[in-house]
């Protein structure tokens, strides 16, 4: 379901969050900015699930979703990264937001082999879910980094698990940035290394975590402090209790090892000879 559209002039790009809709005048109209929020929560009964987990009434899991979707960014239609967004967040592919939203259910309903039936059932009483959301993390005019965090339990697991999966969009050119954008050959075979020196200087993961690789699925994202912080999801390199493990670094720190569209992308001409 479309809930509300949010409409901002390139000068107040900061308040996306909070600024709805509106009008520009024709004078912005080619820097107009436009989201729009997507929203859908829909309880299912997993039937004669019960006795599978022991219970007297059958299983029921909800699945919930809640997306800032990019119309216009700066006058430009952002197809390609609704389509990324869509494809990284739903597993859907070649669909309007709207036709995604309405058909998405998620795995916790889908991987089960008993029939499911909608129920009209508070979502907080459910015994399962996967609740999904997408955020903007970072928007300036070169750059829009999104997060997709999905968190699911599973009836019946020990733990929930929560992940974080970031989109980096260059604005400027229109395209998803990738680690090989970024970081040489040589540099993305050198990035374990860094990464794990990196994590042994910071307490909470010190002695905690293990890398030998890059985060899975090229999942990094690039801050508004302006760092370059790798994404490990739980378990993907250290104990379920660490959650998400984050190491980051400034782009200087790592010059040796961008590539030259990098070096243009962060502006260091002037170090990298």
């Amino acid at each position: 379901m479309k809930n509300k559209t949010h409409i901002l002039s390139a000068g107040l790009c900061l308040a996306i969050m909070s600024f709805n809709c509106g009008c520009a005048s024709n004078d912005n109209e080619q820097r107009l900015t436009v989201f729009e929020t997507y929203t859908k929560s829909k309880v299912y009964e997993m039937t004669d699930s019960g006795h599978n987990l022991g219970a007297q009434t059958d299983i029921t899991v909800c699945d919930s979703l809640a997306l800032i979707m990019p119309v216009t960014l700066y006058g430009r239609q952002a197809d390609m990264l609704v389509d990324s967004i869509l494809s990284r967040a739903l597993d859907i592919k070649g669909k309007s937001v709207n036709e995604a939203v309405e058909s998405w259910v998620s795995p916790v309903v889908t991987e089960t082999e008993l029939p499911v039936k909608e129920v009209q059932l508070s979502p907080l009483m459910a015994e399962g879910f996967q609740i999904v959301n997408g955020t903007i993390v970072n928007f300036t005019p070169q750059l829009l980094v999104y997060c997709i965090g999905t968190s699911t339990y599973y009836p019946g697991a020990a733990n929930g698990l929560e992940t974080l999966d970031y989109i980096n969009y260059s604005l400027t050119d229109n395209k998803i940035l990738s680690l090989s954008d970024l970081f040489t050959e040589n540099g993305l075979s050198e990035l374990p290394k860094l990464i794990a020196e990196q994590a042994s200087t910071m307490p909470a993961y010190k002695d905690e975590v293990d890398i030998t690789q890059l985060p899975a699925n090229d999942n990094f994202f690039l801050s508004s402090e302006g760092e370059i912080v790798f994404c490990y999801q739980p378990m993907e390199v250290g104990p379920h209790s660490l959650g998400s493990v984050m190491v980051a670094f400034y782009p200087y720190e790592l010059v040796s090892y961008l590539t030259p569209y990098a070096i243009n992308f962060f502006d260091l001409h002037d170090i990298s000879d």
